[in-house]
C-alpha cells in the first residue's frame, strides 16, 4: 500500500518517520502554529471510503465502549440511520458509559424535539451548539459547528465528512450516488481531537466533560489535528 510519509520520505532521501525530514522545519512550524496542535508521533489511521464502512466502524466501536462515548455532528437526522444511532447512544448509557451528544442547531434544524427528549431521558448528555448562550451572542451566518468527531473511551476517534443521515449512505435518490470519506485515529492524536471537542463541549454548556488519556498504537505515523473553526482568529 502507497503511504505518503514514507514515500514522500524516499522522494527526498530523508528517513521514514519523522515529519520534519519529509515536510521541511519551516512548514513544520507553519502547521503547528496555525493548529495550535503538535505533531504526535506513534499513531494509526485507516481510512474509511464510504458511508457504509464509516458507520460500520463508528458503531461496532461504540458497541464495545466501557467508559465514555463522545459524538458530535452537524446534521443529524431523524430518519434508520438516525434512530440507529440514538438506540445505541441510549443502550451505551443505561450500561453506565459517559455518552456526549453534541449536535449544530441550524445543521440539524429539522431534528424533531422528540429525538433530542429521548437521548437525554435515555441518559444521553445532549445539547446544541449554538450561536447564543447565556452570556454571549454569535449571531453570525457563518458561526456553525461542521465538525464531525466520534471518540470511543480515548482509544479510537473518527473525523471526516459523514454526518448523520441515510443520504450519507446512498439511500436518498435525490442525493445518490454519494460518496464520502471519514478515517480512525488511534494513538497520542485521539488527544488532540478530544480536545476540539472539549473546546465546543465547553462552549456550549459551560462544563469539561470527563475524558481518559489516549494511548499509543502499535504503529508509529506522526499526526498533527488542524481544527478550524467558526471562533478562530484566522476566520472571518
Amino acid at each position: 500500500a502507497w503511504n505518503f510519509p514514507d514515500e514522500a520520505a524516499r522522494l527526498r532521501g530523508a528517513a521514514a518517520g519523522d515529519p520534519a525530514e519529509y515536510l521541511g522545519h519551516p512548514t513544520i512550524r507553519a502547521l503547528t502554529r496555525l493548529s495550535g496542535m503538535p505533531f504526535l508521533r506513534g499513531n494509526s489511521v485507516r481510512v474509511l471510503i464510504n458511508g457504509d464502512a464509516t458507520f460500520d466502524a463508528i458503531f461496532k466501536a461504540i458497541e464495545v465502549a466501557k467508559v465514555y462515548v463522545i459524538v458530535q455532528f452537524f446534521i443529524v437526522r431523524d430518519d434508520d440511520l438516525g434512530r440507529k444511532l440514538q438506540d445505541l447512544l441510549i443502550k451505551k448509557a443505561q450500561q453506565g458509559v459517559r455518552v456526549y451528544f453534541l449536535y449544530d442547531s441550524i445543521g440539524s434544524f429539522d431534528l424533531p424535539k422528540r429525538y433530542v427528549t429521548t437521548l437525554r431521558a435515555g441518559g444521553v448528555q445532549t445539547h446544541p451548539f449554538a450561536t447564543k448562550r447565556k452570556f454571549v451572542n454569535r449571531f453570525q451566518i457563518n458561526f456553525r459547528n461542521h465538525r464531525k468527531i466520534v471518540v470511543v473511551d480515548g482509544e479510537c476517534a473518527f473525523v471526516g465528512g459523514h454526518n448523520v443521515g441515510v443520504e450519507y449512505l446512498g439511500a436518498n435518490p435525490r442525493l445518490s450516488p454519494w460518496r464520502d470519506t471519514h478515517i480512525e485515529v488511534r494513538g497520542p492524536a485521539v488527544a488532540s481531537i478530544q480536545f476540539v471537542f472539549i473546546e465546543d463541549w465547553y462552549w456550549a454548556t459551560q462544563r469539561i466533560p470527563e475524558v481518559e488519556a489516549s494511548k499509543t498504537s502499535a504503529h508509529d505515523m506522526s499526526c498533527l489535528v488542524l481544527a478550524s473553526g467558526p471562533a478562530d482568529h484566522q476566520e472571518t
